[in-house]
């Protein structure tokens, strides 16, 4: 089930929710975020960049998308994760995917995991199953998806993060 193909020029998905950027500023960190659409190769994607820095209790930056309808989670049980087509600065660590469901009341609480950076566009499968719990006891509840973060953080470096097409994977690792 596509989440998000990156067709729209307007930071949008297909199902009309949009993409807002953030970083720890939010809560006194320095970190400086941008997320805009661009074209390589031909191929429309999504760029989340910025410089990530621990100053000042910071170290974060992040673009996120709600999932559901309206106030309505997205119910994922018939799917398996996350397949993301992606292409991050080859830094071997420092970029995750994170989910919000209605568990995460703080600001703080999600649920992680790591996208492994490497050279050039790959297609990367995240299962739900290596998505760990942030500062809260549940454990993910795949029938009540809220939001999708792209995240760059957990140290000091330049982020570069792009993504061209985020999907979820059936249990049979089909659409």
């Amino acid at each position: 089930m596509l989440i998000d193909d990156i067709s729209r020029s307007d930071g949008c998905s297909p199902a009309g929710a949009c993409w807002t950027v953030f970083s720890d500023r939010v809560m006194g960190g320095l970190s400086e975020a941008r997320a805009e659409t661009g074209t390589e190769d031909g191929r429309r994607h999504l760029r989340l960049h910025g410089r990530v820095t621990l100053a000042n209790n910071g170290g974060f930056i992040q673009t996120a998308l709600d999932l559901g309808e309206g106030d309505a989670p997205l119910d994922a049980r018939a799917f398996s994760g996350i397949r993301l087509e992606v292409k991050t600065a080859d830094l071997g660590t420092g970029y995750a995917l994170h989910l919000r469901t209605p568990d995460c009341i703080l600001p703080w609480h999600h649920y992680k995991a790591e996208i492994p950076a490497g050279a050039g566009w790959r297609t990367v499968i995240i299962p739900f199953a290596e998505f760990r719990a942030y500062r809260l006891e549940n454990p993910l509840d795949t029938r009540r998806l809220l939001r999708l973060g792209l995240v760059a953080g957990g140290g000091e470096f330049p982020a570069d993060l792009r993504v061209r097409r985020i999907e979820l994977v059936g249990k049979e690792g089909h659409e």
